[in-house]
């Protein structure tokens, strides 16, 4: 894959359909752009080795922040996609490391001992009863017992075993914190 491609894939479809203009606008574009002699038109080489050509006439009201935005509009540009292409290069080298640390953290987490921990958390105990139908908390054998029929297993051990079941554990979990505005 070209390193224009990688750079799409890391945006949106609009905005690498823009990227890929900009750079074909800037690949065909003049590079020798300057002010002419009398400091009111802008001019450029369009074909290397000719006469400049007038490119823009600038006004009287077109001030020095504006010509000087226009005379280096080209290089600015330049700068700007290299910078742009550095930054997608850096991230392409940090999201597998990310990838691998979050699936490290995934494999060696304990889900049956989180969910053990939060079983004995009285907010925890509270969401059950108020949004998940528990009908009493009181102690960790009836709390166990509930979070065992939610998430339809028989042993909280299934957390780390079984895909389905920590998913269901995970959902639970998102759903406490939103509940609890964590």
């Amino acid at each position: 894959m070209s390193p224009i491609a990688r750079e799409a894939s890391l945006a949106s479809n609009e905005d690498a359909k823009r990227l890929s203009a900009i750079r074909a606008r800037y690949a065909e574009a003049s590079t020798n752009w300057q002010l002419g002699s009398t400091g009111t038109e802008l001019i450029a080489v369009i074909v290397p080795n000719t006469k400049p050509v007038h490119v823009a006439q600038l006004t009287v009201e077109c001030g020095y922040v504006d010509r000087d935005f226009l005379l280096h509009a080209h290089d600015d540009i330049r700068f700007l996609l290299g910078l742009l292409q550095d930054a997608f290069s850096e991230i392409r080298r940090w999201k597998p490391r990310q990838q691998q640390q979050a699936e490290h953290v995934r494999k060696n987490a304990n889900y049956a001992a989180e969910c053990a921990m939060r079983s004995n958390d009285q907010v925890f105990r509270r969401f059950l009863l108020e949004k998940k139908g528990a009908t009493e908390f009181s102690d960790a054998v009836r709390v166990d017992s509930h979070v065992r029929y939610l998430l339809k297993i028989d042993s909280r051990n299934e957390l780390n075993t079984d895909a389905g079941a920590r998913n269901r554990w995970l959902e639970l979990r998102a759903e406490f914190d939103a509940w609890t505005g964590r």
